[in-house]
């Protein structure tokens, strides 16, 4: 998933290997001075996670890599 702005990474709610539900906060992203909440597109498994608290992101940036629930494997 990636931010439609570009902004300040304020905080990363997930870790690698966690469940989310679509429409969970992953991340904070500040941008014109207000923050956003960065919600799950879809429900999955974080697999990774390409940025960190502090970095300055471009629009369009890939931010967090999330399995979706349909691929996972059991």
């Amino acid at each position: 998933m990636s931010s439609t702005i570009p902004g300040k990474i304020i905080s990363i709610s997930v870790e690698e290997g966690d469940n989310v539900g679509e429409g969970d906060v992953v991340m904070i992203l500040e941008a014109m001075k207000m923050q956003n909440e960065i919600q799950a597109p879809l429900s999955g498994t974080v697999t990774a996670i390409n940025c960190k608290p502090g970095d300055s992101i471009e629009a369009n940036s890939p931010l967090v890599v999330i399995l979706p629930e349909e691929n996972k494997t059991e």
